[in-house]
Formats: structure tokens, sequence, C-alpha cells
């Protein structure tokens, strides 16, 4: 696939997507016939596996929120709603992380290190930033090239994204909230 074929296809499925997400339904896109048929002949990028899944993500929006509608109207519909987003959900976060697993080397080799640096600034406090001998992030690992940022961040986002749309099927019984195993 030529690199202009691959940019107009990166447009238009950043366009479908978008369109995907204010018109709250899937895209056409998102089919499995759409993520393999065009790449039969040709192998994807590493690019082309987070598109699939970025593409699909939308279809986890009309599940939450019918489950949401249906929560005091109708329960037993509600929990239909939320078995069938926790599936599609678990199979998206199970594609991202097949995929992280495949290309984390290649990707982001210091990813680890790198977020056990975030984790740690994010516990700091106003007061830490003026405390004496206490600098956030002392030793950065830098990405070899943008396109690596770009992927490490792609997962990231979707990764939470997932796990957002995992974390609307817990349960809440009287004020109290209940955690299931995801």
């Amino acid at each position: 696939m030529s690199s202009e074929t691959s940019n107009e296809i990166s447009m238009l499925t950043d366009s479908k997507f978008t369109t995907s997400l204010i018109a709250d339904e899937p895209s056409v896109l998102s089919s499995d016939t759409w993520c393999t048929v065009p790449f039969s002949q040709t192998s994807k990028t590493v690019l082309g596996k987070p598109v699939d899944i970025l593409l699909q993500l939308p279809t986890c929006l009309p599940l939450r929120n019918l489950m949401r509608k249906y929560a005091y109207s109708n329960p037993p519909k509600a929990g239909f709603l939320k078995r069938q987003l926790k599936i599609t959900a678990k199979r998206l976060l199970s594609r991202l992380d097949d995929f992280w697993q495949q290309h984390k080397e290649d990707i982001d080799p210091d990813y680890d290190q790198r977020l056990q640096q975030t984790l740690c600034a994010s516990t700091f406090t106003s007061e830490d930033w003026f405390a004496p001998h206490h600098v956030p992030c002392a030793d950065p690992f830098p990405f070899q090239s943008a396109a690596d940022a770009y992927l490490a961040s792609m997962y990231d986002a979707r990764r939470l994204t997932v796990l957002g749309f995992l974390a609307s099927t817990l349960q809440e019984q009287a004020g109290i909230v209940i955690i299931e195993t995801l």
C-alpha cells in the first residue's frame, strides 16, 4: 500500500471515528470485514492495528448509554446490556494488550520506567514542587522517534477509554459500589 493510500485511509478513519462518536453509533469501518479485507494482499502497518481498535471503541457507546438509561426502568435489560458491554470492552482490551505485548519493545522499550515515573510524579502536592532536593522525573527516558511517542500515546489513550467502559459496568447498590472482577 502506498503512503498516499495509507494517508487517505488514515484521514477517512479519523473522520469516521469522529462521526461515530457524535452520532453515538458504530462506524461501518469498525466491521471485521473493513478491518481485514482491504489488507488481505498487504499486511497492516503497526499503526493499523491500534487504528482498528480506535474505530471499534464507538461500538461500546450505545451499550453504555442504553445500560444507564435502563438501569432503573428495566434492570434485566440493563443487566443484559452490561454483560454485552463487558464482553465487548474485554475483547478490545485483550486486543490492545496483545498489540502492546507484540510491539512494546520496538515502540517503547522504556515504557515501564516511564510509567513508573509518571505514577511517582502524579503523587506530588503543590508543596512538593518547592521542597529542596526533590526533583520529579529527573531521569527522563526519551522516545526514539515521534512515531514511537504517538503509538505509545495511542495505546495508553485507548486503554484508558476501554477501562472507562469497563468501570461503567460496576454495580451500584444502595450507594455502595460493588467491584466485580474485570
